[in-house]
Order: structure tokens, then sequence, then C-alpha cells
């Protein structure tokens, strides 16, 4: 039997602990939710607030000495422009007719990137460049901080039977979401496809939430809410 039983609206603003964030985290039920065979998603609601540049792609060195760009969002031009503050006029960043970042210097110049995280940021393929006094990414830079979210939804029975949990299990993966949006848009995605979640106890007491990026970490929204509405069946 597959009967649409009720709809419920979970808020991370909801979530057990506000020491967890609001994209990776547990909501638990007043009572449990009796007589469920599985559920599904209907709708998730996300707030592209989402920085392009961060801890993990902000570093690089010029000539041995290391800088590094202050963590935020940014378009090309401010892009250039925060890397042109952090170091000597010795050294200048602008980019191409065609758009790609370049990096001009006075004399020949060692340029390095660690991690190569923040040369697939700029657009560089490789993580050192040498012997030149100017350097051309070899692509456009890469700004939209990941091109699709993955939701993982797993009920609290089921992580308390784990002593050790990776919420990365395709099975939790609950939906892959495609970021059609830009950044300061709220996202609203209702899927088209029909993936559900079986329950093992027929009953759900909370469920544990995490949304993540194209490179499974977990999303960070500066702190504002994500909602999702799941749709329960018996």
């Amino acid at each position: 039997m597959n009967t649409i039983v009720d709809t419920l609206l979970l808020d991370s603003k909801d979530r057990e602990s506000f020491s967890s964030g609001t994209t990776d985290f547990t909501i638990k039920f007043p009572r449990p939710i009796q007589d469920v065979s599985h559920y599904r998603f209907t709708k998730v609601i996300i707030p592209l607030s989402m920085d392009n540049v961060t801890s993990s792609n902000n570093t690089y060195e010029i000539n041995d000495v290391s800088f590094s760009v202050s963590t935020g969002y940014y378009t090309i031009p401010s892009l250039i422009d925060q890397l042109n503050d952090d170091h000597s006029a010795a050294y200048s960043f602008d980019w191409t007719a065609n758009g790609r970042i370049r990096m001009v210097s006075d004399t020949a110049t060692n340029f390095k990137f660690e991690p190569l995280e923040t040369a697939k940021l700029l657009g560089f393929t490789s993580s050192s460049y040498s012997g030149d006094i100017a350097y051309v990414a070899e692509h456009l830079p890469i700004l939209q901080s990941t091109n699709y979210f993955t939701l993982h939804v797993e009920e609290i029975a089921n992580r308390q039977k784990h002593s050790i949990y990776h919420s990365d299990y395709r099975s939790n993966i609950l939906d892959l979401i495609p970021n059609t949006g830009s950044h300061g848009d709220v996202l609203v995605y209702e899927p088209t496809n029909q993936i559900y979640k079986y329950v093992q106890d027929s009953k759900i007491t909370g469920l544990h939430i995490s949304l993540r990026n194209s490179a499974n970490e977990i999303v960070d929204l500066q702190s504002n809410n994500i909602q999702i509405v799941i749709e329960r069946h018996k």
C-alpha cells in the first residue's frame, strides 16, 4: 500500500542543538511518527549565502612568500581588487579580454598555489609556475561555490545503531539538487523524480539532515536556515 498520509515541514531553526550548524543538524519530534513505510522530500528551500572563497581555497605563494585572500563572496572585479590589496606593487593581478585572470610582475617570478583548490578558483590548472614575468590562467575563474547539493537524511534510530557513522553513505542521499541560482538568491527546488527512503521500524522519532556541496563538504550558509518538506507514506 502506498498512501500519502501527510507532509512535514522541517526547518533547521528547530534543530535539537544550536551548537550544530544550519546544514548539519538533528530534529527530534515531540512524539514518534507511527505507521511510516517510506518518505520522500517534495521541496527544499536554500538561501544561497555561501562564500566562494573559504579557508580551503584562499592561499597562494609568490617567490616563497605566502598570501591569503580574505574569505567571503567575490565577483571577478572584487577578487582582483582583493588580490592586489594583499601584496606589494611589484606584483599585480588583472584579467584578459576573455575574462581570464593574469598575474604580472616586474621580474621573473615563482608562483605557487597551495592548496590546488586556489588554482582552480582562479582558473589555473597547475600548482606552480616559474621563470616568467606574467602568467595567464588556462580557464575562466570558477566563482560558483558549488554546482549541486546533496541532501542527506537518516532516521535517528539508524544513527544510534552505528558506533561509527558516515553521513556520506549513498543510502542516506535523498536527492541531488542542482544549484541553479546566484549568490543572494533563495533556491526553491521541487524534485520531479520519486526517490523514497524506506523506514525499518515503521516509525520515526527524529531525523538527522545534512546539506553537502559537490565536494561532499557540509555547506556553510552563514547561519541562514534551510526548510525541507517531507511527504510521509504508509
